[in-house]
């Protein structure tokens, strides 16, 4: 609903060989979301929420390893809308890739969403 906070999670783990030089995401939040400053936040490397709306986060990843990415948004849209995240990662030597969550905005009560549970 407009106004409340979504809290996102971006988990990277590299479960091939080892990365030479920095791996960097680069998450820009659609419109209808708002980053609140000072949320980014990492297990490992350095966060950047300064060129908000685009956060980043850089730094090693090597063979095995993993980090966690973790922010909050507020809702500024006031229509009932699905507004899609995508998240972009690039690798040293390796093509860059690309992952999206969707969240619905306001959405009516009589409406109903029914997502997947992956379990591993």
């Amino acid at each position: 609903v407009q106004g409340e906070t979504v809290h996102y999670t971006v988990r990277l783990e590299n479960t091939g060989g080892a990365v030479s030089g920095t791996v960097a995401l680069t998450d820009v939040v659609p419109a209808g979301l708002s980053s609140v400053p000072g949320t980014l936040e990492a297990t490992s490397g350095i966060p950047d929420d300064s060129g908000a709306p685009a956060l980043r986060w850089s730094g090693a990843l090597g063979s095995g390893a993993a980090v966690t990415v973790t922010y909050a948004v507020t809702v500024t849209t006031g229509g009932a809308e699905q507004l899609v995240n995508t998240a972009t990662v690039r690798a040293p030597g390796y093509p860059s890739f690309t992952r999206s969550a969707p969240v619905w905005a306001n959405w009516p009560l009589d409406h109903h969403a029914y997502l997947p549970l992956v379990g591993k």
